[in-house]
């Protein structure tokens, strides 16, 4: 009940805002400070981020905002240097069906409770990529595995009614 709630309240802060849709709203994510994200965001909190830089793997802890579309089944998957950052280092789309979570393929060692992000290319687009990301405890690793989880699936009719609701 808890994410649902939290969802709930953060798909009314997004309507308040004028936020409808992914598609529509893209470039608007581009140029949100991390601040403005959280209040719009379903989860936030920092993560430690494995950068391949010449051939050389290292961490890097940054603050990530996950966004739920009120009217789609779509997340926006938010990056940030840190939690009050002018402007996202990197905007993922998180389509229903285009990206799975995870464990990473192998374990990474000093960072045990890591998790994978892996995108494919949506219709009419080339990116792809993979994220390996780690939590610092259990707790944060599975409250992040949890939000990243599609919606289950509903008709056009039923997410109708749902944002109706939402909106009352």
């Amino acid at each position: 009940f808890e994410s649902e709630a939290r969802n709930a309240a953060s798909i009314r802060m997004s309507m308040s805002l004028g936020f409808q849709s992914v598609a529509a709203d893209m470039g608007r994510f581009k140029a949100m400070s991390a601040r403005e994200s959280a209040r719009v965001a379903s989860h936030s909190g920092p993560l430690d981020h494995e950068e391949k830089k010449a051939g050389m793997k290292k961490w890097k802890r940054q603050w990530f905002a996950l966004w739920h579309s009120p009217a789609e089944d779509d997340m926006v998957l938010l990056c940030y240097e840190s939690s009050d950052a002018p402007a996202p280092l990197g905007v993922a789309r998180l389509s229903r069906g285009g990206y799975s979570v995870q464990p990473p393929k192998q374990p990474r060692r000093g960072h045990p409770y890591c998790f994978r992000i892996s995108i494919e290319a949506a219709a009419g687009e080339s990116k792809t990529g993979k994220y390996i990301l780690c939590a610092s405890t259990q707790e944060s690793m599975d409250a992040w595995v949890e939000a990243l989880q599609p919606p289950a699936a509903r008709s056009r009719a039923e997410a109708k009614r749902e944002l109706m609701a939402v909106q009352q």
